[in-house]
Parts: C-alpha cells; sequence; structure tokens
C-alpha cells in the first residue's frame, strides 16, 4: 500500500484513544477540539452543519445523574472532562467554570476553523472503541459527515478514515474521501501490554494497543509545512539561547 502524506493528522473520537494513538506514534503534542471527547458520526455532522454555533449554552447543559458528565442538549453531546473544579469533581456549581470552558472552547474551535479554511492536507481518524460503545454506525451518517466536511471546508484535501466503524463487510473506500478499515483484534491480543495484564480491562487500556495502530498508522505520514519548520527552527534557538543563559549564570556563580 502507498504511503500517503498529510499536513494534519486529527481525531474525531469516539473517544481519547484516538488522539492518544496519533499523539504517540507520530510524536506530536498538538491539541484540537475533538482530542478528549465522546463523539458520535451524527454529532460530528450537526457541529459542522451548525459551525459549533450556540455549543455548550448555559441553558442547554445539565449534569447527569452519576456525576460523570455535562450535558449539551442541543447537540446531545456528553462532556466528560471540561467541567471538573480541581478536586476533579462535577459538581452542582459546573456553570461557574463556564467562562473557562467556553474561552477554551472558543480557542479551540478557531484552531479546527482555520484548518478548514486552508487548502492543505488533512487526514480525519474516527475510531469507534467496542470497549466503550458496543453499537456500529452506518454508512449513510458517515457520508453525510463527509458531506459536511466537503461544504465546510472547500479547499480543503481531506480523507477521513472510519477505523471499526461498520459491519465488517464494509472495508475499502467509498464516497469521494472515506476509507473503512478493520481494527485488528488479533494484533491487539498479542500486545505484551494487554498479554501481561490479569484484569481484561485494566485501567489503562483505553490508549489501545500501540502494536494494533502501528499497523494502521504506518500507511499515513505526516508532513510538515514552512510555518511548522520556522516554528522548530525559533524554538531550537531558543532552546540554545536558555542553555547559554543558564551556562553563563553557572560561571558567574563560581566566581563570587
Amino acid at each position: 500500500m502507498t504511503v500517503e502524506s498529510f499536513r494534519h493528522i486529527i481525531s474525531l473520537g469516539q473517544s481519547c484513544q484516538t488522539i492518544y494513538q496519533i499523539n504517540r506514534y507520530y510524536k506530536i503534542s498538538h491539541t484540537n477540539f475533538f482530542d478528549n471527547k465522546r463523539t458520535t458520526i451524527e454529532l460530528l455532522t450537526n457541529l459542522l452543519n451548525n459551525d459549533f454555533n450556540d455549543l455548550i449554552l448555559p441553558a442547554n447543559l445539565s449534569i447527569s445523574e452519576d456525576r460523570e458528565y455535562i450535558w449539551d442538549e442541543k447537540y446531545n453531546f456528553w462532556l466528560k472532562h471540561d467541567f471538573r473544579n480541581q478536586q476533579g469533581m462535577i459538581t452542582d456549581n459546573f456553570i461557574d467554570l463556564h467562562p473557562v470552558v467556553k474561552s477554551k472552547f472558543d480557542h479551540l474551535i478557531g484552531k479546527f476553523r482555520k484548518i478548514l479554511d486552508s487548502n492543505d492536507t488533512c487526514l480525519f481518524i474516527y475510531f469507534r472503541n467496542r470497549v466503550l460503545f458496543k453499537k456500529y454506525e452506518g454508512v449513510r451518517e458517515a457520508l453525510e459527515l463527509e458531506k459536511a466536511i466537503r461544504n465546510r471546508a472547500p479547499r480543503l484535501s481531506p480523507r477521513i478514515l472510519f477505523i471499526d466503524a461498520f459491519e465488517d463487510s464494509v472495508a475499502g473506500c467509498f464516497g469521494d474521501f472515506s476509507e473503512a478499515i478493520p481494527y485488528n483484534y488479533d494484533l491487539e491480543e498479542k500486545d505484551s501490554f494487554f498479554q501481561n495484564s490479569r484484569n481484561p480491562f485494566p485501567l489503562e487500556r483505553w490508549k489501545g494497543s500501540d502494536l494494533a495502530w502501528d499497523h494502521i498508522l504506518k500507511n499515513y505520514r505526516r508532513s510538515s509545512g514552512k510555518l511548522e519548520w520556522l516554528e522548530g527552527y525559533y524554538n531550537l534557538i531558543a532552546k540554545h539561547i536558555r542553555w547559554h543563559k543558564a551556562k553563563m549564570i553557572r560561571k558567574f556563580r563560581t566566581q563570587i
């Protein structure tokens, strides 16, 4: 299989496992809006079609009975991590955190919109975590998401990679730029991480199998643009300046 290159590689969910594996494999730590969100294809489509308008309006928010989620009624969006206090709890006063969460969301959505408005290449990855989500989704819904991306980002050169999202009979390319591939659970079972664990669902299982993800991501390469190269060069110079400054301080201290 030919290795394809993309300027951006972005997680669309369904869970944190997708972004964890993207960052691990490509050795990056970029943040995007959907990184730590529980999503569905329908949710993604609605957010894109509405350009995220009226997301987390206070009047649309409520707390779940188990106090593990904040629910956005308009989008049927379950938010697990964003409204927790310093103790990691969701309380009845969660709305007090709204200004901070809103500011964070605006920043991340702004970054996402900037990519959508560009003429870059972008690989979107959506992975159905069968431990958390038992139900398969439909190809029809996936084509609606593809249409939403095409309408919202006409200059972008995208590819959507759906991993284990559909029935096993659905595989290969469909639509204009969508591809369905299976997740190799046989490789997962061979992964030493799972073999060495007595608990079939250990706390760290949310990360998934590096072995199985490597098998998928090896066919997609992340390319660097000019701006990123300049940013890296700037960071290298800044690192050298900090090192030189620390060296001079140490030298000065030894002389007094």
